[in-house]
């Protein structure tokens, strides 16, 4: 959904909120569902996301984290800055992920896309999508252009 300049979607998972936290924080759960990428969850870090073909690499930074409850990153896709925050709440057992995408470039696009995201996030919660098959970090290469500062 598109709220003003905001994507935001919510979506319940019956799992625990250590596991959730666990697949959107670990590099080999994020390349499952997401993006490969070089994530480490400290605040300060500088990372990368491969949306390649279409988008290329997306610089990040860890601006705050809270285990297990906050993650919010800024991406900066095409010299668009956004900021990706993701909140998650227990709620009788089941997890609750609460994801708002500010200032998107392309917001319909992005919202669709941050929705399949959504989607196989819960595959790889339910064992659907393997994460041992994934590759958190791309290929040599891939991040040699430095991060903005």
């Amino acid at each position: 959904m598109i709220v003003g300049d905001t994507i935001v979607h919510e979506v319940r998972y019956a799992h625990p909120i250590d596991a959730v936290w666990r697949a959107i924080t670990e590099p080999t759960a994020i390349a499952a569902w997401l993006m490969a990428n070089d994530f480490v969850a400290e605040r300060g870090h500088r990372f990368h996301l491969d949306a390649s073909p279409s988008y290329g690499v997306v610089d990040c930074e860890v601006v705050d984290v809270e285990p297990p409850t906050l993650l919010r990153c800024t991406w900066l896709l095409g010299g668009v800055a956004s900021v990706v925050t993701i909140r998650l709440r227990e709620d009788d057992g089941d997890t609750v992920l609460h994801l708002e995408h500010e200032l998107a470039p392309q917001p319909v696009v992005f919202d669709d896309g941050w929705g399949d995201k959504m989607r196989q996030l819960g595959e790889v919660l339910a064992g659907e999508r393997d994460p041992s098959e994934s590759q958190p970090r791309p290929h040599d290469g891939l991040y040699a252009h430095p991060l903005p500062t």
